[in-house]
């Protein structure tokens, strides 16, 4: 559905112009569980924008998605039949071309990108979950429908109910922009006694409005931010100057809320409660400290 389809090298896209991001990297299963956590990263990719292909390409008027490939492949049984097909995820065609940093990337943190990220080329999506930088590319194509893969309509969904008077509805949703979210990393002591409770916060790329703590019973304080990171994608991280702590057992949970308002929900909010499936998984996690 291109008015002008193009083959490219990987020569070809690296001489185009060459554009670097920062932004935060998150597996959808990420904190689903205490025995699947840490699978996020903070990372400088540089590539070529994707928009900009698009567009030197024309898109017929009927387009509506596109769909990214991967090398990788992997036979799928549907309704008794067998299927080869490549790994692939899709974006709407309007959200690839209103942004100009996703991009067709080859290096990561400066260097070549390795195989087991990606290489030679993977497209990387700031704001989405990493499901959606789909490694290994070979192929990009557009569609006039919405695409519906195993890993888009099987694979990677998320079931939540929806509670409507007496009644629960249960919706599906193929995983997409990540959720708004925070952590308790650890907490340090300093030279004066007093001790330094650190994490992060992140966000789809909107920006933060406040990150809070509240440890045991307490109310929830508000934490200092730092600002050096600069990047719209990357994660914050931010601290707190815990005084007077007494010895023992404590209990620590951070919650992030962004500017449009939505707040990093608890595990009993009925959007984790009624959630069947690990994915998207954004709740406040409480951590347990002795002293």
């Amino acid at each position: 559905l291109l008015k002008i389809p193009r083959t490219l090298s990987l020569a070809d896209i690296k001489a185009r112009k060459r554009r670097t991001v920062t932004a935060t990297l998150e597996c959808s299963g990420n904190s689903s569980n205490p025995g699947f956590m840490g699978a996020i990263g903070n990372i400088r990719w540089t590539g070529t924008p994707l928009a900009p292909l698009l567009r030197e390409c024309h898109p017929l008027d009927r387009a509506i998605e596109v769909v990214f490939f991967g090398a990788d492949e992997k036979v799928e049984k549907i309704r008794d039949k067998d299927y080869l097909q490549n790994f692939a995820r899709s974006l709407s065609l309007r959200d690839a071309m209103k942004r100009d940093d996703i991009l067709l990337a080859y290096e990561m943190n400066g260097q070549p990108l390795e195989k087991d990220h990606g290489a030679p080329l993977r497209i990387i999506v700031p704001g989405w979950f990493g499901i959606t930088w789909v490694k290994w590319l070979t192929r990009i194509e557009l569609l006039d429908r919405r695409y519906m893969s195993k890993y888009m309509a099987r694979e990677y969904v998320t079931i939540r109910g929806e509670e409507h008077g007496d009644k629960t509805f249960w919706r599906e949703t193929s995983v997409g922009p990540m959720d708004v979210k925070s952590v308790v990393a650890r907490v340090a002591r300093r030279k004066d006694g007093s001790l330094r409770v650190s994490g992060a916060a992140w966000t789809d790329g909107t920006p933060l409005q406040r990150v809070e703590l509240k440890i045991d019973n307490g109310n929830w304080a508000p934490l200092q931010l730092d600002k050096k990171q600069g990047s719209k994608y990357s994660w914050t991280f931010w601290s707190y100057d815990w005084k007077n702590a007494t010895p023992g057992e404590h209990t620590l949970v951070s919650r992030a809320m962004d500017a449009e308002g939505r707040v990093q929900p608890s595990a009993d909010d009925p959007e984790i409660k009624l959630k069947r499936t690990y994915w998207e998984a954004n709740q406040q996690w409480v951590r347990k400290i002795r002293i």
